[in-house]
C-alpha cells in the first residue's frame, strides 16, 4: 500500500470533496444528515431500516444499493446492527453486518466509520483500495490491513479519519476524471 498525497494534499481534498456535488445538494449537506443520523443510531445501539437506506443512498445514491437493502426485514436490520455494535471484536462487527442483504465490505466500514468515529474507522471502497494502490477487499485480513495503514496515516498526519476518507474520495474522483 503506498498513500499518494501529503499532509497538505489532504487537506486540499479534503476541502474539494465537500463542495463536490450529491445529487441535488454537496457532499457537505449529505455527510451533516449522515453523521446527524448516526448520533441517534450510536446513542440508541441499533439501525433502523430507514437508516440502512439513507446511509446506501449515501453510500451509492440510486435505487441498485437501495433495493437489495431493502429486501431486508426492519427487525432483522435491528436485530443485526444491535448485535454488531454491541461486538467486542472488529471482525465480529463487520462480520455481523455483512449479515444484512446489500451490505458488503465497503458498506459495513461505511456504518462502522459513522456508528463508531472514535475507533476511526476508515471507508474502504473501491476508490480508496484504488487511490493507496492496494487490492479491492474480498476477507478481514484485507479489511483490516487498509483499516490500519489508514488508521496509522491519520495518526501521522494529525487529521482524523473522517478528513482521510474525504480526501481519498475526492483524489480518485479528480484522477478517474483526468483518466
Amino acid at each position: 500500500m503506498k498513500m499518494p498525497l501529503s499532509k497538505d494534499q489532504v487537506i486540499y481534498y479534503a476541502k474539494c470533496y465537500l463542495d463536490i456535488p450529491f445529487g441535488r445538494s454537496t457532499n457537505r449537506t449529505a455527510d451533516q444528515q449522515l453523521e446527524s443520523t448516526f448520533k441517534r443510531v450510536s446513542q440508541r445501539g441499533y439501525m433502523s431500516l430507514g437508516e440502512l437506506k439513507q446511509t446506501a443512498n449515501w453510500f451509492l445514491p440510486g435505487p441498485f444499493l437501495i433495493g437489495k437493502v431493502s429486501t431486508n426485514t426492519s427487525e432483522h436490520v435491528e436485530s443485526v446492527t444491535r448485535e454488531a455494535f454491541a461486538a467486542a471484536s472488529e471482525r465480529e462487527r463487520v462480520r455481523l453486518l455483512q449479515c444484512l442483504d446489500g451490505v458488503g465490505w465497503s458498506m459495513a466500514s461505511a456504518i462502522l466509520h459513522f456508528a463508531f468515529p472514535q475507533c476511526h474507522y476508515p471507508i474502504v471502497s473501491k476508490y480508496v483500495t484504488a487511490t493507496i494502490e492496494t487490492s479491492p477487499v474480498d476477507s478481514f485480513e484485507g479489511w483490516f490491513g487498509v483499516t490500519e495503514f489508514l488508521r496509522e496515516k491519520r495518526s501521522e498526519y494529525g487529521v482524523d479519519i473522517r478528513k482521510l476518507d474525504q480526501a481519498l474520495w475526492a483524489y480518485s474522483r479528480k484522477s478517474e476524471q483526468r483518466s
